[in-house]
């Protein structure tokens, strides 16, 4: 692969659609402002944290022709938002930007911070932009410039010759400091440069995966560039590669692949009681059999553990979207790749023996392995046959610290207590008469976000559970500790490369010692003492290693439901996991501060 600064016309107009979008969905307001009295593309990114106590912060505020050129006035507060600790009018630069520095004196090392801007255009004066959190970090802060940086590019781009195009991976785009990728752009050209790009591809910054599904028989050169709120950064081109031709009709896979989900559903909702029966139900019965009846006992299980907590599966149905066929070499062998969006109908029973219907929506990274039946690569008599049937929600996140690094502090105290169960799951206690704070930020951070993901926070480790949790309990109040990042006493994102935030902030285990170690929750011990908001901290081996974390987004007397990312859920029910890991203990933390 080569680097090219060249950018087309369109990819140009595109990038600026891309961050003029991003500027308007901040309004809050339904009413506009007038243009003139507008700023936007606030630097630096929310949440980050500065090297320096006197960070230079910057908005775009464009003057317009015939018009004075507006003053922009910028205010840094106190973390909490209770007094301004300076104030002071911006200076415009070549590019537009209108740059502050804050005085020196009024931030102190390790604390937070927010800032807004106001524009003046003549007489004009326009309200007070939203409050952009900051912090100060001597250490481990970021090196922030004057102008937003430039994303860099991709590294190891991947091309797999894939029927009607390619299917294309890549690992992630440096932003830049205190920066965050807010989309990448992919196009197919003709390999021999005789014209502009055939087709555009536009993911999220968050994924490092795209399929062109539609290009003609042909060479074509690929190229990806990585864009974040200000500017695109270089090309990536690939080496020529031709669309790939499949043994079979493509569709024949996807469906295959279809029949396999269904199958799953109907074990889970017990309108087929065993994997055998799931499997012969369908039409491709002998092709997905041995996957099914591998995978299979587990979804009884499921099953049969929701009936023991008064819930059962009442309806199923799946998706496949973003799907890339691509064949071997040799015709052998197909992968599909492939997002499955699955909908599961609860239906749970109260106490008073009334029901209600809640609906589990998952969404998740599927790769369907085929192989091809020796007839069929003569003639497609005989569908192919699925091997494997593999999710990204596979590697638990342990996050333990590296061998040798004590975390261990004066202050500990015992650790808390997991969830009470028994041979039939959790076992029910007093009700808490009272909690110390609301928990509905959380919860609604875990609402908007369970399907998606903050482009503002960067994805370590291709797990992504806690940075979730993290991102949430933040979006609820809770303040960052800056220090030492492999450190338990600390707690912090700022998104400088290599760590971007602590130890606590990415892996699940080492947040549970920061939530316990330093008394930031009160830890439940019976399950029914929850409240939406809550986190969920799961020791699936029952080790002492918290392996998972996720956030309690639906409780309703006997019942509770929470959301994930890795794999991304919303509405997963508390039981879910109990009997495929037998040994598990779960705690639940009600975030106090």
């Amino acid at each position: 692969m080569r680097l090219r600064m060249r950018i087309p016309a369109a990819f140009c107009l595109l990038a600026a659609l891309l961050v003029t979008d991003q500027f308007a969905a901040t309004g809050a307001s339904a009413a506009a402002p007038p243009a003139n009295l507008i700023s936007n593309g606030p630097y630096p990114s929310d949440d980050s944290a500065s090297k320096s106590a006197t960070p230079a912060l910057s908005v775009h505020a464009p003057a317009r022709p015939g018009r004075p050129v507006p003053k922009v006035d910028f205010e840094i507060w106190d973390g909490d938002r209770t007094a301004a600790l300076a104030t002071g009018t911006g200076t415009r630069t070549t590019t537009g930007r209108v740059v502050w520095t804050v005085p020196a004196g009024k931030l102190v090392d390790t604390a937070e911070y927010a800032w807004r801007t106001r524009v003046t255009d003549g007489g004009a004066v326009g309200a007070w932009s939203e409050f952009h959190p900051i912090g100060v970090d001597t250490v481990d802060g970021a090196d922030i410039p004057a102008e937003p940086p430039t994303p860099g590019a991709v590294e190891g781009l991947t091309v797999a010759p894939a029927v009607g195009g390619a299917y294309l991976t890549w690992q992630a785009a440096d932003p830049g400091p205190a920066a965050s990728v807010g989309n990448y752009v992919l196009e197919a050209l003709p390999a021999n440069g005789s014209g502009p790009a055939i087709a555009q591809v536009v993911v999220p910054g968050t994924q490092n995966y795209a399929a062109f599904t539609s290009l003609a028989d042909g060479d074509y050169v690929y190229t990806v560039t990585a864009l974040n709120d200000w500017h695109a950064g270089p090309l990536v081109q690939s080496a020529p590669a031709r669309p790939a031709s499949a043994p079979q009709q493509p569709e024949l896979y996807t469906q295959v692949a279809g029949e396999y989900l269904t199958a799953q559903g109907r074990l889970l909702t017990g309108a087929a009681t065993t994997p055998q029966d799931a499997a012969e139900a369908g039409a491709y019965g002998e092709a997905i059999r041995d996957v099914v009846l591998a995978n299979g006992p587990t979804a009884v299980d499921q099953r049969e553990d929701q009936s023991r907590a008064k819930l059962r599966y009442a309806g199923y149905d799946s998706g496949l979207s973003d799907v890339a066929v691509v064949p071997s070499a040799d015709g052998r062998a197909v992968t599909v790749y492939a997002t499955v969006t699955e909908h599961l109908t609860q239906q749970a029973t109260y106490k008073d023996g009334q029901t209600e219907q809640v609906t589990e929506e998952d969404g998740n990274r599927f790769t369907f392995t085929f192989a091809t039946p020796a007839a069929a690569r003569t003639a497609s008599a005989a569908p192919p046959v699925l091997t494997a049937a593999t999710t990204e929600d596979a590697a638990p996140d342990s996050g333990l610290p590296p061998a040798g690094i004590t975390t261990k502090d004066d202050d500990d105290g015992p650790p808390p207590e997991p969830l009470a169960m028994d041979e039939n799951g959790f076992v029910e206690g007093p009700p808490l008469l009272q909690t110390k704070v609301s928990s509905d930020a959380i919860a609604w951070y875990a609402w908007k976000y369970a399907y998606n993901r903050n482009k503002s926070y960067k994805v370590k480790s291709g797990t992504d559970c806690t940075n979730f949790v993290s991102q949430a309990m933040r979006h609820g109040g809770l303040k960052m500790r800056r220090g030492w990042y492999r450190s338990d006493s600390y707690w912090w994102y700022n998104g400088v490369w290599p760590n971007y935030g602590s130890f606590t902030w990415y892996a699940a285990h080492n947040n549970w010692n920061h939530m316990w170690k330093k008394r930031r929750a009160v830890f439940r011990r019976y399950f029914n003492q929850a409240v939406k908001g809550d986190i969920l901290y799961f020791d699936l081996n029952g080790n002492g290693s918290i392996d998972h974390a996720a956030i309690i987004n639906g409780v309703k007397d006997n019942h509770i439901w929470y959301a994930q990312h890795t794999k991304n859920a919303y509405n997963v029910h508390l039981n879910a996991k109990w009997r495929q890991y037998p040994k598990m203990r779960v705690y639940i933390a009600h975030v106090t501060g």
